[in-house]
């Protein structure tokens, strides 16, 4: 039962991923600028592009899946929640930043 509740659940967050990036929910998360100018960038942003958007969400969604191979800086910065571990609440809270529910 949990399985399949886990296979909902990953196939829901999928689709939203997919979905967001299909209609183009663009940039919703800011870069911070530091004292000498230079970006400082969200901890929300993955790739570190300077954009929290979906591909951001989905960069994550794939560690949490195992379907990617990341750095040790990757995993650091796609454990946004600083539980120590990469999971749904870290998909959810980027997605979240990407919405602006966030700041």
């Amino acid at each position: 039962m949990k399985d399949k509740i886990k296979d909902v659940l990953a196939w829901a967050l999928f689709s939203f991923l997919m979905i967001m990036t299909a209609v183009g929910i663009a940039t919703v998360g800011k870069f911070i600028w530091s004292e000498t100018h230079k970006p400082v960038y969200s901890i929300y942003d993955l790739n570190l592009d300077g954009k929290v958007n979906s591909y951001d969400g989905d960069i994550c969604y794939d560690i949490f899946l195992g379907e990617r191979i990341a750095t040790p800086d990757m995993l650091d910065r796609a454990d946004v929640t600083g539980d120590g571990l990469i999971d749904d609440k870290d998909v959810v809270a980027i997605m979240d930043a990407v919405l602006g529910k966030v700041k």
